[in-house]
């Protein structure tokens, strides 16, 4: 990736169907236009090692870049016996361009990964995180997962004119992911063991490693395949295993139309995009792998949905800026999901201001939710049959984002300052009780799990011509794993935490850059969650020094 761009508000029309929170558009690696490219080789803590490397250019009418990342890691955690809890890496890209005429072009990007990793959704219990949070227990000795992808994209773009373009993408995706990993023991569930280990001693004893009766140690392969392929056309295949046997599918459409309207020092964006999907699950005998006696249970699904949206803003001089935008929130349901689709009107206002060396903006919002919906899988706990969907009504979630930046000049250094500060608050507005693992009995007025109040990060940093030296802390406040009110016990909260890390590098001549970083600066130990089973642990300190070298 070379980029990462953030869409919010009305801005988010134009993306979908999931346009409650924003688009974030990932952006791949460009071709050069001038011949070239970069080498970055890492080195570091749990033997890390990493390459990443592209290479392309452009003349007249072709263009081209190849590009690789390698990595391996042997994890952060300690398995009970010994034991890699890391993974490795390979992917690969290329991208063909070809202009025959001025204003069309072409552009074929073919891509492929495939990855191992030795993780396990497993955690710890709260005494055991205690005494060493990066501990692993023995029984996830064979949880494994891979996972290979295949991509290829025809992009088409045509300039018709100084202020209009049409652009026609072509695609095909090809996933599929086989994850071996520890499902229960003794027949009890995992998390009600990590919970309470007194009331499961046995089981317990089983988990971190004494002998155990045969079949205690229940281990589950989620074998699952998805192709996606067209335009807003999305296919999903699922898996044949023994726990879940289905086939989902869904076929989209979406039409949207988007303006920018300029008078004086008022800028308009009004939006409106339509959305008609049509879903499908099959669901089969777990007994029947090869499906041959056709489906147990079908369940279809139809939305037809519209989303307006609008964005004001004004230009007060100087820099400065007032901007307000509502849009239509909503999150289609699953292929055949009983729910209810997720929808919500959204509101932004604030101010920004750009002027030399400062910057700066204070954003209110306020999301009101007519429908919120969970979505049961095996990463929150289970205790629900996993795809299956959950509507929790009425929600109001409101805040204030603020940012601040100031580039500070002394002589050949430069000082950056960064400050960004967010704070949130959630309600349910409706009681229920719910088959849900994170909301469960809900009481009106109730907090929403897994959304800390306040976020702050603070970026400090001192560059010169030949080297340069970054700091940034971030404190996150604890959060509630499960909805409630009032103080939650320690099972049912994570850890606030203040992280450290610091950046450096030396450019030694033109081109070759020696670079090193340390996340995590002291070493501080948290818990980042307690789903989906046990007490996780935030990233330890890690250290990585490596060479670039730009050609």
């Amino acid at each position: 990736m070379s980029g990462i761009e953030l869409r919010k508000g009305s801005a988010s029309i134009k993306h979908g169907p999931y346009t409650t929170g924003g688009a974030l558009n990932m952006l791949s690696t460009p071709i050069p236009y001038a011949r070239g490219g970069r080498v970055e080789i890492d080195a570091g803590s749990h033997a890390m090692q990493n390459l990443h490397a592209h290479f392309g250019g452009s003349g007249d009418t072709v263009g081209f870049l190849v590009e690789t990342v390698q990595q391996r890691t042997d994890g952060f955690k300690d398995l009970d016996g010994g034991g890699d809890t890391g993974y490795t890496l390979s992917d690969y890209l290329v991208k063909l361009r070809w202009m025959p005429l001025v204003d069309h072009s072409f552009e074929l990007k073919l891509g492929a990964t495939e990855q191992a990793g030795d993780e396990t959704y497993l955690g710890l219990t709260a005494t055991d995180f205690a005494a060493t949070p990066f501990r692993r227990y023995a029984a996830s000795q064979r949880d494994n997962i891979e996972t290979s992808h295949r991509q290829y994209q025809l992009r088409h773009e045509w300039a018709i004119g100084p202020d209009s373009d049409l652009t026609t993408v072509v695609y095909n995706n090809d996933f599929s992911r086989a994850w071996y990993k520890l499902q229960s023991v003794g027949g009890a569930g995992l998390s009600g063991v990590l919970r309470n280990p007194g009331a499961f001693a046995d089981e317990y004893t089983w988990l971190t490693g004494s002998d155990s009766p045969d079949d205690a140690l229940v281990i589950r392969n989620n074998d699952r395949s998805y192709f996606s392929r067209g335009i807003q056309s999305v296919f999903g295949l699922g898996a044949r295993g023994s726990q879940d046997n289905r086939v989902a599918r869904a076929d989209a459409v979406a039409v949207f139309i988007q303006d920018e309207i300029r008078a004086g020092a008022w800028t308009i964006t009004p939006g409106i995009r339509h959305e008609r999907i049509d879903g499908a699950r099959y669901d089969y005998a777990r007994t029947d792998p090869t499906r041959a006696a056709g489906p147990t249970r079908v369940r279809r699904s139809s939305e037809s949905v519209t989303i307006p949206g609008l964005g004001v803003n004004r230009e007060l001089g100087n820099g400065l800026f007032a901007f307000a935008s509502a849009h239509r929130g909503f999150t289609p349901p699953a292929p055949g999901s009983t729910s209810r689709a997720e929808e919500s009107v959204n509101y932004e206002y604030g101010i920004r201001y750009g002027g030399g060396a400062l910057y700066g903006e204070a954003i209110g919002f306020y999301n009101d939710y007519s429908n919120l919906v969970g979505t049961c899988t095996a990463s929150t706990g289970g205790g629900c049959e996993i795809g299956d969907q959950f509507d929790g009504g009425a929600v109001s979630m409101s805040g204030l984002e603020f940012s601040l930046g100031y580039g500070v000049t002394a002589g050949a250094v430069r000082l950056p300052l960064s400050l960004s500060y967010t704070m949130t608050r959630a309600r349910f507005d409706t009681a229920f009780d719910s088959g849900f693992g994170e909301w469960g009995s809900v009481q009106r007025g109730d907090e929403l799990p897994y959304l800390p109040e306040h976020q702050l990060r603070i970026g400090a940093g001192i560059e010169a011509a030949a080297w340069q030296v970054h700091l940034g802390a971030a404190w996150v406040d604890e959060m509630r794993t499960t909805a409630g009110r009032g103080t939650p016990v320690r099972t049912d909260r994570t850890d606030s935490y203040l992280v450290l890390d610091v950046a450096a590098g030396w450019t030694i001549r033109d081109g070759l850059t020696l670079v090193g970083k340390v996340d995590n600066l002291l070493d501080d130990e948290h818990i980042v969650a307690w789903r989906p089973a046990g007490a996780r642990p935030g990233k330890p300190r890690s250290v990585t020094v490596g060479i670039r070298y730009d050609f």
